[in-house]
């Protein structure tokens, strides 16, 4: 590793404690404490900004979906893909399940389960 990658770790983790001390002004810890649990908290907390940015921008996109789940919680998960708009046509004029079936295996080369 250079010399100059190290002075700029050195500088970005002093950084990232002196961000810590400045929230939790009372905190003591031993050096193993500050590398597990101030920095690794820091990080997380900088890591939700970033995902929940990241999350917002793929459901602007479409590809990503925000639900509600228990207790009121978010889930977020893929958009489920959509069928061929006249696949999805031809299935939904079909008189029966067995018919659906045939007419998917027909247009895909899959058959419905």
């Amino acid at each position: 590793m250079a010399i100059c990658e190290t002075r700029d770790q050195v500088r970005t983790v002093a950084e990232e404690i002196r961000l810590y001390l400045s929230k939790h002004p009372e905190s003591a810890d031993t050096l193993e404490g500050v590398a597990n649990w101030w920095l690794l908290r820091h990080r997380v907390e900088s890591a939700i900004e970033v995902v929940s940015n990241a999350l917002n921008y793929l459901i602007e996109t479409g590809f990503v979906e925000k639900l509600e789940g228990h207790g009121h919680r978010i889930i977020y998960r893929r958009v489920p893909p959509t069928l061929p708009p006249t696949e999805s046509k031809t299935l939904g004029d079909a008189k029966s399940t067995q018919e659906a079936k045939a007419i998917s295996h027909q247009t895909t080369g899959r058959k419905m389960s």
